[in-house]
């Protein structure tokens, strides 16, 4: 994978008294990841400072103090250190990083990534990669985006092992950061390597940019863990290795709750459903089994959570809104907090269109108009309302009004197939010309998109004019004219007959 330039192996071990220049602004460097790593504001602007002052042109640096100016709030003094890296290393990784960190102070590329994280939320992480590569390349603007990468990678079936490797690579390039530490722990149980993910919660537990004793580095690390056999096997060994920890008695007891759980049919299940949402398995099986579980364990919002996830992947928006409105209002940890307002904000605007949708079968023109109308304002830079509104239009018989909806919706995004979609029938309806010309018009790739609709516009031209010649009874000519549409629709048997009659 091309993003694999960002973890190249540039080794993190800290010169204790740098010497030379270079050494040292190696050593500053080393200790800017680290500090971004660790989320040690202090430690990246002190040492950005001292690295401006000895290397003023290093371009890691530059790229670096554009991320802080932005952190900062100072936007002009992220475009002079950009304007800066690019007259100074043009071609350089940095330079990617620094652009594509400017690029995502763009309201469009936020969209899009917001747009990559609901895909990797609605258990979709192969959209989801395919926007952040289209975003960045081969150079993710910082650590934090890397990682979130890596994450969505790693659910995309047969992607995990290479996703470790990258994190592994990840964590050397920028030690110490935990959460990285815990995916990959999490990503070496599920591969069942417990010894390598064991291995790391050791060096969770003893790593020196850590704060606490290692006894209770290691509880904390082990208390963020679902609850399995491999993190109850995880904490037996704890429990030896720290026989005098402060916390053995809520480890003990910790142990003793999990080995409960996990004899509990109801748990498991609960354990089994989300498992098959985050590897985007079976949504009805999942279902099933969460609703088991959530039966015992009523006020879980994880639970909750996975079923709504499960429901919105069977598109049945209305059920997956309660759900996850229901974990929004249990959940505790205000880490998931935004992430259930997320999915509630989505699911909301999905069951939007397709109320209106529904609304526009059953004829409703007033229901349909007021669902797309509330889902426009909801996310008024997303083409699919626009759309909606104008197959009410196309409904009520107002081809103008259609169009004109249609064509803002391209605007908006020039590549959505719906809104060519629907340009197309409108203008095929009109004249075959005018859809040919429309067709013509369209980017190359789109054009792939829409030979049928191209074969389709040919086919009734010349069945017209093989029409006219019939009447005629100009029977070389209509010979002529069946003959190139049997070329273009091989398999019809009502096109052989009436050829056959026309040769006869």
């Amino acid at each position: 994978m091309a993003w694999a330039v960002l973890f190249s192996g540039i080794s993190t071990s800290a010169l204790a008294q740098p010497v030379s220049i270079q050494d040292q602004q190696q050593w500053l460097l080393e200790q800017v990841r680290i500090g971004e790593a660790l989320y040690r504001d202090d430690l990246v602007r002190d040492s950005l400072a001292r690295l401006w002052l000895i290397a003023p042109n290093n371009p890691q640096a530059l790229a670096a103090s554009v991320r802080q100016a932005l952190l900062d709030k100072n936007p002009d003094l992220a475009k002079q250190r950009l304007a800066h890296l690019q007259q100074l290393a043009p071609d350089s990784l940095a330079l990617r990083q620094a652009q594509n960190l400017m690029k995502l102070q763009d309201p469009q590329a936020q969209k899009q990534l917001q747009q990559a994280r609901l895909y990797a939320a609605a258990g979709r992480p192969e959209e989801a990669a395919a926007i952040f590569e289209q975003l960045f390349g081969n150079a993710p603007p910082d650590f934090a985006t890397a990682l979130e990468y890596l994450r969505i990678r790693s659910n995309i079936p047969g992607q995990r092992p290479r996703a470790i490797e990258q994190l592994k690579a990840l964590d050397v390039q920028y030690p110490g950061n935990i959460s990285l530490r815990q995916t990959l722990a999490d990503l070496l149980f599920r591969e069942k390597r417990n010894a390598e993910a064991l291995a790391v919660l050791h060096q969770l537990s003893s790593d020196p940019n850590a704060s606490g004793p290692a006894a209770e580095r290691e509880y904390e690390y082990l208390s963020t863990l679902p609850i399995d056999r491999s993190t109850t096997l995880a904490w037996q060994e704890y429990l030896q290795r720290y026989p005098r920890s402060p916390v053995l008695n809520e480890a003990t007891q910790k142990l003793k709750v999990q080995q409960q759980l996990l004899a509990d049919p109801a748990w498991v299940a609960g354990t089994r459903g989300k498992q098959m949402i985050d590897r985007s398995q079976n949504p009805v099986a999942a279902e099933a089994l969460l609703r088991r579980a959530l039966k015992h364990y009523p006020e879980d919002p994880s639970l909750y959570g996975a079923l709504g996830l499960s429901l919105f992947r069977q598109g049945r928006y209305d059920a997956a809104y309660t759900a996850f409105t229901a974990a929004h209002s249990k959940e505790q940890d205000t880490s998931f907090i935004s992430r259930w307002q997320d999915l509630m904000d989505a699911t909301r605007y999905q069951l939007l269109l397709a109320q209106g949708d529904k609304a526009l079968e059953r004829k409703d023109f007033n229901a349909a108009r007021d669902a797309f109308q509330q889902a426009r304002k909801a996310k008024p830079q997303d083409a699919d309302p626009l759309i909606g509104l104008a197959d009410l239009a196309v409904a009520q018989n107002n081809a103008p009004q259609a169009e004109a909806l249609l064509l803002q919706a391209r605007r908006l995004e020039p590549t959505n197939t719906s809104a060519v979609r629907g340009l197309m029938r409108l203008y095929s309806a009109q004249s075959p010309d005018k859809a040919k010309s429309f067709l013509d018009g369209l980017p190359p790739s789109l054009q792939k998109e829409f030979t049928a609709e191209r074969r389709r516009l040919e086919v009734n031209e010349l069945n017209r004019l093989a029409d006219a010649a019939s009447e005629r009874k100009d029977w070389p000519q209509v010979v002529a004219l069946l003959s190139k549409v049997r070329n273009l629709t091989p398999d019809e048997p009502w096109l052989t007959y009436r050829l056959a009659n026309a040769q006869r």
